[in-house]
């Protein structure tokens, strides 16, 4: 034996209305599906004792079964019903509506000027013996019309006496697409635990969300709707906006850092050079985050190099070049001692330069040679030359590696004869 469970569809205009009901029976066996009416009242009474009727109106059903109900089939019966089985469904109010008001008791009626305000479509779902309700609401005048009372009440709400999007529900004003406790329709009260969502109960938001324009969004870290709906976090030029703890803030992105609520770059801003509020001395500039002389004089390290002897002012000598080096640009770097020369007259001098001022790593082609800037027990100026490799004849300067590699120009570049190596960077 089957059987169908089949909910009821109420809409009503005037609130004491009752649904009707269309029991199941089971004879000899045979099943039938329970079927429920809707009920679609096209009159009421507003508060101030006038009367209402909707004309002209065609009311779509799609879901499970489909339907299509009109006001006009027999314009002299206040009731349109229709069988509905229990399911998911979306109800329609066409154009073409008209809004009619009674001031004699019903015997005469003239068309008023109304809005519709409330979704449409409108879903609702048909429970078996459940209640569901389904509210369409016009700004028309002072009145407010409440149609509704059933399983499922298609309610109109006719009222001018509120702010636009809301109705007047007693003796104050609520939005019955969200108030959990008129959703839908006056007196309509959701539940603990339930939120009102277009004139819909629904379940609530999880914990740590809120229902923000039928979504429910993370109002703790979302940049949108920080720390409440409709908060949005702004970013200036550099930044990316977020959001935590539902508190809007900036981080910068390129390599900037924020400093003072804005964006900087650390390694080129004399103001914040190297670190924020680090500001560099009047004739200085920043240069890879280290304040550096504005020049354009040269600047040269020259260190007499014994062979099989370690030298111990080499070091030295190099970091008072390291010193001597500004800001540039530098468009020649030399290296050489008695026994070879290497050159670099480009623009690519003033990286070799830079590199070996902050101790860091630079390789360029420049005047058909491989210029290599690194680390190898210290900086390292090569040409031709790999890293750390002893050549033969080759070109490499190590004054810090502090032992009988220091290097050689145009010799051997480890345990080299006795000579004198200069490095320049000029302008």
């Amino acid at each position: 034996m089957r059987s169908f469970k089949i909910g009821t569809l109420v809409v009503a205009l005037m609130a004491a209305a009752a649904p009707a009901l269309i029991a199941c029976s089971v004879e000899h066996g045979d099943a039938r599906e329970a079927a429920g009416s809707l009920n679609l009242n096209l009159s009421g009474t507003g508060s101030s004792g006038s009367k209402y009727r909707l004309r002209n109106a065609t009311f779509t059903v799609a879901g499970p079964k489909a339907a299509t109900l009109s006001s006009e089939t027999n314009v002299d019966s206040p009731v349109i019903k229709q069988e509905l089985p229990a399911g998911n469904f979306l109800i329609t109010l066409k154009t073409g509506w008209t809004l009619e008001k009674s001031t004699d008791g019903g015997m005469t009626f003239a068309n008023v000027k109304a809005v519709l305000t409330s979704a449409n479509p409108a879903g609702f779902t048909i429970f078996d013996q459940g209640q569901t309700t389904v509210a369409f609401s016009f700004n028309a005048g002072d009145d407010v019309v409440q149609l509704g009372d059933g399983t499922l009440n298609v309610v109109i709400n006719v009222n001018d006496g509120c702010p636009a999007g809301q109705s007047s529900c007693g003796n104050a004003c609520v939005d019955l697409h969200s108030d959990p406790f008129n959703c839908g329709a006056c007196g309509l009260f959701c539940g603990f635990g339930n939120q009102c969502v277009n004139g819909v109960c629904q379940p609530a938001c999880p914990a740590g969300t809120a229902q923000c324009n039928g979504a429910c969004v993370d109002i703790f870290n979302d940049p949108q709707n920080c720390g409440g709906c409709g908060v949005v976090c702004t970013a200036q030029m550099g930044t990316v906006a977020q959001c935590a703890m539902g508190q809007c803030f900036q981080t910068c992105f390129g390599g900037l850092t924020q400093c003072g609520g804005a964006c900087v770059d650390i390694f080129s801003d004399p103001q914040n050079c190297g670190a924020c509020g680090l500001a560099c001395a009047a004739g200085n500039a920043c240069a890879n985050g280290a304040c550096v002389p504005v020049n354009g004089g040269a600047a040269n390290v020259t260190t007499q190099f014994l062979t099989q002897e370690t030298s111990t002012t080499a070091c030295g000598d190099f970091q008072n070049f390291q010193a001597q080096i500004g800001a540039g640009p530098y468009n020649f770097v030399s290296l050489k001692s008695e026994f070879g020369l290497f050159t670099c007259a480009t623009p690519d001098a003033q990286i070799v330069c830079q590199a070996l001022r902050t101790g860091g790593f630079a390789d360029v082609m420049c005047d058909g040679h491989i210029w290599h800037v690194g680390q190898c027990g210290g900086s390292e100026l090569t040409v031709d030359n790999t890293q750390c490799a002893c050549a033969s004849p080759g070109a490499a300067y190590r004054p810090c590696i502090g032992n009988l590699n220091w290097g050689g120009v145009g010799t051997d570049t480890c345990a080299a004869p006795s000579q004198t190596i200069s490095v320049t960077c000029s302008p």
